[in-house]
């Protein structure tokens, strides 16, 4: 879902206006510390985290390669893929809560700075 919205955002800051573009870089900070409040508290609720990694998996196959003659030959050949993996962490939930804490208490500052960032950005590019 988040990674949805992220996308709208990038097609949409290509049409948008320089004090969409404004508005939208101010809000960047809240969001981040948004989606963090959110991921932490998940992590509190499950009483784990959840990581994601690359892993790299050896496909093999065959390959077709066009001789000097213009014969097709098929080799066997390989190829590196890559699939997304996602395991269970044990977390310290003291220190968890701590940081969840943390990030609440910045959220309001956060918030304050956003707004007041958009306000400079709609009295700089003001639209016509």
């Amino acid at each position: 879902m988040r990674i949805a919205v992220v996308l709208v955002l990038m097609v949409l800051s290509g049409c948008a206006t320089k004090q969409q573009r404004c508005v939208q870089e101010q809000a960047r900070d809240l969001l981040v510390i948004n989606q963090l409040i959110a991921s932490t508290q998940a992590n509190l609720d499950r009483g784990y985290a959840i990581e994601t990694e690359r892993v790299p998996v050896r496909r093999y196959g065959f390959c077709s390669e066009r001789l000097s003659d213009g014969r097709i030959i098929r080799l066997p050949c390989s190829d590196i893929d890559y699939y997304t993996r996602r395991k269970a962490v044990a977390i310290d939930l003291e220190a968890e809560q701590s940081k969840l804490n943390q990030l609440l208490d910045r959220q309001p500052i956060a918030l304050e700075r956003a707004r007041a960032g958009q306000a400079a950005c709609i009295a700089q590019y003001p639209e016509s």
